[in-house]
């Protein structure tokens, strides 16, 4: 899902379509200690926002489009 939230229309079907138990608290108890796995969840929630549509906000896309990450810093992608 998350990375199907990079395309825009991938991510308009995610909003109207994506689970409720990874909306609400389902598994909350079970990713408490996955630090990445939180992080994953917390930039599929801000990407299918409209804090996270570039389209929707196009002040954030023009300071680099990076919505707030539970946890921490951002996924660590391409590094090593």
């Amino acid at each position: 899902y998350l990375r199907l939230s990079d395309n825009l229309r991938a991510r308009e079907a995610l909003r109207q379509c994506l689970p409720d138990s990874l909306r609400d608290a389902t598994f909350a108890t079970h990713i408490k200690d996955d630090l990445t796995v939180k992080r994953w969840l917390s930039s599929l929630l801000y990407n299918i926002s409209d804090s996270g549509d570039p389209a929707a906000n196009p002040d954030a896309a023009a300071a680099g489009g990076v919505g707030p990450v539970v946890g921490g810093p951002g996924p660590m992608v391409g590094h090593g």
